[in-house]
């Protein structure tokens, strides 16, 4: 009886022990059959210009990185940031498509070409600031950021208003800058009279100008062949 519950026990320990044989191998080979989740290597912030290497990852010596600016860079249209608002002369105006990394004129705000309709000429607020807007040049200069006056521009002005000229009289010397502006819809052919010491034949445009010197002594008389209106005396002193 002893002897066979000895041998009973026996093949009950083997049974148990090829169970859990068999069932440590199932399980390692449902383990191998399993997809294996990859390692996320991160390198390692460099604390030093010099270089490391960490858990298989070489750490560059210098990294290059694109600057953050705190402000967009301004474009060559646009003008520049600043806190100092750029000062425009009355009657004038920033002229389109101009960079302001370069020096450029300022360019007058030219009147309308409607008269004033009691007496068919500028009113005197606009000939004035006309007056004004012919005699003076203004140049942006890019390395102060300011409007500056060109002080070696010198003119004598006349406005042809409507085919009146203002003034009617003039006295120069002999090579100043005579100016005509001509504020009219219709163009202007500017003329001398036969008796003036030198004979002139100019066209001046819509709302367009022209410089002359005048350099012989004398009385000039000029008008707009062809447009009713005054005449202008200009003496050329010696």
């Amino acid at each position: 009886m002893s002897r066979f519950f000895t041998l009973k026990n026996i093949i009950i320990a083997l049974a148990i022990a090829l169970i859990v044989s068999a069932g440590l191998f199932l399980l390692g080979t449902f383990l191998q059959n399993q997809p294996v989740s990859p390692q996320l290597i991160v390198a390692p912030t460099p604390s030093s210009s010099t270089g490391s290497t960490q858990t298989g990852v070489t750490v560059p010596t210098q990294l290059t990185v694109p600057p953050m600016a705190s402000s967009p860079v301004p474009s060559p249209t646009s003008p520049p940031s600043t806190s100092i608002p750029l000062m425009i002369p009355p009657g004038f105006r920033v002229p389109e498509e101009v960079s302001y990394r370069e020096p450029f004129e300022i360019e007058p705000i030219l009147p309308s070409l409607t008269p004033d309709p009691e007496t068919q000429r500028l009113s005197i607020p606009d000939k004035d600031l006309l007056f004004f807007q012919l005699s003076k040049v203004f140049y942006y200069d890019p390395d102060a950021y300011t409007i500056i006056e060109d002080t070696g521009y010198q003119v004598r002005p006349t406005i042809i208003d409507f085919g009146h000229f203002d003034p009617e009289d003039l006295t120069a010397r002999p090579g100043d800058n005579l100016l005509w502006f001509n504020q009219h819809t219709v163009g202007c052919k500017l003329k001398t009279d036969p008796k003036s010491p030198f004979r002139i034949e100019r066209e001046i445009g819509s709302q367009e100008m022209i410089i002359l010197q005048l350099y012989d002594p004398g009385k000039y008389l000029f008008f707009c062949q062809g447009l009713p209106g005054s005449t202008q005396t200009i003496v050329i002193t010696p």
